[in-house]
Parts: C-alpha cells; structure tokens; sequence
C-alpha cells in the first residue's frame, strides 16, 4: 500500500494545529463555516512514496539555498532555517468518488479511476493533469485559503456527507507575483519557483490568493482534513 491514513486524535498538537489553520482561513463570508470531523496524518510507506519524500526534501533544500544565497556547505545556518521561509502549508481540493476517511477505519486509498484524491495520494500530484485553459499556467495549484480550495472539492459517492480536503507541504520557494492571467504557461520565470496570484488588494484580480508549482517535486501531501458544512 502506498501511503496509509493514520487517524489522529483531538488531543493531539498536530490535530489542533491543523484544524486552527483550516478555520482561520475559512474566508468566503457566503459560505457557512465548516465543522472538522477528523483528520489524518499521511504515511508515506511504500518506496516509491519514500523516495517522493526524499525528492521533496531535495527540492525544498535547494530552493532554499537558491533563495538566501547561502553557501550549499553552510550546513548549521542550513538546518536551523531549511523550510521555513519557503515551504508553505497549503490546501487542495479535488474530487473524492469514494468513501476515504468516512470513519476512522477508513484509511487506504481505492483503486477508482475517477477518484482524484485516491490518485494524488497514491502517485503524488501531476502538472500535467491540469487544465490547459487554467489562469496561472499548467501546475498544481494550491491555496492558503481553505475556502478557497473548498470550490474545487467533489463528494461523489451517494453515500458520504462529507468533504475531503488535503494540507500540503508546498515548495513556495522564490515566487513570482502575476497581477494578470498567464494562460498556457508551463512553468515559472527562469529564477523563480513557483507562481502566486495577486488578490485585488495586491493589484490582481482574485478575491483569494493562490500558489501555483510546476514540479510535482514541489509539493507533499502532509495530512487529510474530513469536514462537513
């Protein structure tokens, strides 16, 4: 099995933490606010989803480096400061066909073709599943709204009353700000890591903020949050 769900309890820090980041950034005013049923933190335990762990590591390592300007053997300064001014936890929504993390047994992803969330879970995300016509380019969009990323979340089973969303650890990295749409692109700026559309307080055009990577070594699921509204 590629990764399990581990169920966490509400006494534990991390469930608190996750949970408090969900509903601070629950923002639509038309939408009602949300209630966490449970959350799950992602074992990765399969080797190919080691070695997507270690990719991700590399990548954040890297982009790090690239963005401070630090000596790549400065390894104290590296390690007091990897991760955290350039990983972000960030939500995605997707589709769910099935009935994953419906209970607390519920913890291994199936094997449906149209279940979306199953597939990110097992392969990690693709860029190249996203839409051609998508404003900020083909990438793996995220956002730091969780209302946001509510939108895009499908419950299809007939037998669910509830949404699935995935908490990420994403590779901002040095961003490029687009104040414009920026349709068909497949990548960022020579320099850059990632993509974030400007809200209108910004000078853009979203009402919320959204981040955008093109390597699906950007961009780890941390944790699944189960929620009903």
């Amino acid at each position: 099995m590629p990764v399990t769900l581990l169920p966490l309890k509400k006494s534990d820090k991390f469930y608190q933490s996750a949970e408090s980041q969900f509903l601070d950034a629950w923002k639509h005013p038309d939408k009602p606010e949300p209630t966490v049923k449970r959350i799950f933190y992602v074992l990765h335990q399969s080797p190919d989803a080691q070695l997507h762990l270690h990719r991700h590591a590399s990548y954040a390592y890297v982009a790090f480096v690239t963005l401070r300007r630090i000596n790549p053997f400065d390894c104290d300064r590296i390690s007091r400061h990897v991760g955290v001014d350039n990983v972000e936890m960030l939500f995605h929504g997707t589709k769910r066909s099935c009935q994953l993390g419906d209970s607390k047994n519920k913890i291994h992803p199936c094997d449906r073709a149209d279940c979306h969330l199953c597939s990110v879970l097992k392969f990690s995300y693709n860029p190249h599943y996203s839409k051609p016509d998508n404003w900020f380019g083909v990438g793996i969009y995220s956002s730091a709204t969780s209302s946001k990323a509510d939108n895009w979340i499908q419950s299809t089973h007939p037998d669910t009353d509830y949404k699935v969303m995935l908490l990420n650890n994403v590779v901002v990295g040095r961003t490029k700000m687009k104040y414009r749409k920026a349709v068909g692109i497949t990548g960022p700026p020579t320099g850059y890591d990632s993509i974030s559309g400007a809200t209108k307080a910004q000078g853009g055009f979203l009402n919320y903020p959204e981040t955008v990577v093109f390597n699906a070594d950007a961009i780890c699921v941390n944790s699944v949050i189960v929620y009903e509204n």
